[in-house]
Order: C-alpha cells, then sequence, then structure tokens
C-alpha cells in the first residue's frame, strides 16, 4: 500500500497491490530494495497467476500479502517460491524481518 517502501503497509490482497516490494535479504540483513508497479493491479478477474509470474521472472523467493488467492498461490508454489501471510496493517519491513526469521528456521 502507499508508495511501496519499506515503511509502507502490506497489501491485503497479493495481486491487487499498487506496487510490490521486492526487497534483497543476506542472512539478517536487507541489502536493498526495488520497487516495481503493479500492471495488474487493475483489471479483469485471473490477475494472481500473472502477478505471481511476473514476481518469478524478477528472482522473487519469497511473497509476503494478507491474502493470495488459489491461482496465484498455485503458480507460486509451481516456480518454487514461499508464500508467507502478515496481518492487517502489518508493515512492509516488519513483514519481511518475521519471513526471514521463520526462513531461516525453516518454518
Amino acid at each position: 500500500m502507499g508508495s511501496g517502501g519499506l515503511e509502507d503497509m502490506v497489501s491485503p490482497q497479493f495481486a491487487r497491490a499498487p506496487s510490490f516490494a521486492i526487497v534483497m535479504v543476506e542472512g539478517d540483513r536487507i541489502v536493498g530494495i526495488d520497487v516495481v508497479n503493479n500492471p495488474y493491479q487493475i483489471g479483469g478477474g485471473g490477475v494472481g497467476p500473472m502477478v505471481a509470474e511476473m514476481l518469478a521472472q524478477r528472482g522473487v523467493s519469497v511473497v509476503i500479502a494478507g491474502s493470495i488467492g488459489p491461482n496465484a498461490m498455485a503458480v507460486l508454489a509451481q516456480r518454487g517460491i514461499a508464500a508467507f501471510p502478515a496481518p492487517p496493517g502489518s508493515r512492509v519491513i516488519d513483514a519481511v524481518e518475521v519471513a526471514a526469521r521463520r526462513k531461516l528456521k525453516g518454518d
């Protein structure tokens, strides 16, 4: 939500997020961020798989969102991308830190 930085809120809906903060993490440190506008934010149904594929092509390995539809989830799983839920009102930075800890622990 918002302009897509680390201090913005995680979108409640994956495929309809206005932008994606692609956060590069090494160990327990954030080493970079790239904000990408979502070209599928407005449109008909079925955009979830297109968004999932777009992020896969950018090398994303983890997706964090409030809710991810089943078709998008299927594409993420096929591409080996982990998906983590974020509670409503979560800041991007907080959600990334939680997901990074969970991934390191193997959850």
